[in-house]
């Protein structure tokens, strides 16, 4: 049976074969159900190269779905939204042939309001592949996708069963927008009929600077293939966040994504190595930054980042000792217990009102035992040493220096 384009026929338990000709290359809308022909026992033979599209099929009790007999070149099949997963044969093993068997794909995102426009909205395959990268419209909507499940694959001259086969299940879906929190789907699975989905994307509480501020922010460069997030300008830990949300949402490919995350604006986490330039400074008030995924902080030269940072190994904290008298000698020692001094962890001859104490702890189980002297050579008494355990969070000492009475200016 030589056809037209058919659309909406059903085929069932009747002897036929289609035989696709170059004038009438789509079968839309049709079902083949129980069909056979003249002993060979197909429902659609494909004679002819190009490309076909056979939408929402349905295959039921052929010996063979769909047969590639004789095309001149390649024949390749769209099979859209099929209730089932067809059987393939081909003829000889000069002919070449694909069948792409996709599912359509429609997206709804809103948030608390209503409907979010300029949702990157983005889909990749088992192979690490962009499926498709869009986004949404005023109406919260994606334009419809066709997503590719599975495809079989026989190219001429090797043997004629089976074809090669891919199955592109499970996919990773990502919706990403500056000031919002990611929607990250992993092990996303399609399957043979037609799919409407529809999100919620909540605000980023911590991202909230204007993009347009953001975009124009500099000094921060991300490496996607080498892991890195490199500082040359002065910033603040939540700019560098608000920075990397802005990136992620032009660079949905990127596999670590959220790359840096944090749950109440205090405590963040970071799966880059994070490199601070000398000279540089990350202000981190009362901020934690952990570095994860194996992955180190680096802090080069005079740079210096103001909170506590670790990278599960090593431990940069900060230890505030205030307030201090001006010109105060400061000396801190590792306590080896007993009141025996180690090796001088930092100090200062003449001292501000406040001194900062930069240590590391390489031991993740232990702290930091030290010893803290302060001297005064004019008008205060000298204080007894300080014991004190650190821990692996900044911290303030506060000290109190007594006037001494018996001192007289000569």
């Amino acid at each position: 049976m030589a056809s037209a384009t058919l659309t909406n026929t059903t085929f069932d338990d009747t002897p036929v074969r289609i035989d696709v000709v170059p004038a009438a290359g789509d079968i839309n809308g049709c079902t083949f159900q129980n069909a056979n022909t003249s002993g060979k026992q197909e429902a659609i033979r494909f004679n002819i190269s190009g490309t076909h599209v056979i939408e929402d099929a349905t295959f039921s009790g052929n010996t063979t779905d769909l047969r590639f007999q004789h095309p001149s070149g390649t024949a390749t099949v769209n099979l859209d939204d099929s209730t089932t997963d067809p059987t393939t044969e081909q003829d000889s093993t000069s002919r070449s042939w694909q069948l792409n068997e996709r599912t359509t794909y429609d997206v709804n995102v809103k948030d608390s309001v209503g409907n979010e426009q300029n949702v990157r909205v983005y889909l990749e395959n088992t192979s690490v592949a962009q499926e498709f990268s869009v986004l949404t419209d005023v109406n919260g909507d994606i334009a419809q996708q066709k997503v590719l499940r599975r495809d079989q694959e026989h190219t001429a001259g090797l043997p004629k069963t089976p074809p090669d086969e891919t199955v592109h299940n499970p996919f990773i879906l990502k919706m990403l927008k500056y000031g919002k929190i990611p929607i990250i789907i992993t092990g996303k699975n399609f399957g043979e009929t037609a799919l409407v989905e529809a999100y919620i994307i909540s605000d980023d509480a911590f991202a909230t600077t204007a993009e347009a501020t953001v975009e124009a922010y500099t000094g921060a460069t991300v490496n996607g293939p080498a892991e890195t997030i490199t500082i040359s300008v002065n910033r603040t830990l939540t700019e560098i966040y608000e920075f990397l949300k802005d990136w992620e949402a032009d660079n949905p490919s990127e596999e670590d994504i959220p790359i840096m995350e944090t749950n109440d604006g205090l405590n963040f986490t970071c799966k880059y190595d994070f490199i601070i330039n000398t000279g540089i400074t990350v202000t981190a008030t009362n901020q934690d930054l952990t570095i994860t995924n194996s992955k180190t902080f680096t802090i080069n030269g005079t740079g210096d980042f103001t909170g506590s940072i670790n990278d599960g190994t090593d431990f940069r904290v900060h230890l505030n000792i205030t307030p201090l008298q001006t010109n105060t000698e400061i000396r801190v020692y590792d306590d080896l217990g007993g009141g025996s001094r180690g090796s001088e962890l930092g100090g200062v001859e003449n001292s501000s009102t406040s001194f900062d104490l930069i240590y590391t702890i390489v031991d993740p189980a232990v702290d930091q035992d030290m010893i803290v002297t302060l001297h005064h050579e004019t008008g205060f008494e000298a204080n007894p040493d300080i014991f004190l355990t650190a821990g692996k969070k900044n911290a303030t000492l506060p000290v109190s220096q007594r006037p001494d009475r018996n001192y007289s200016n000569p």
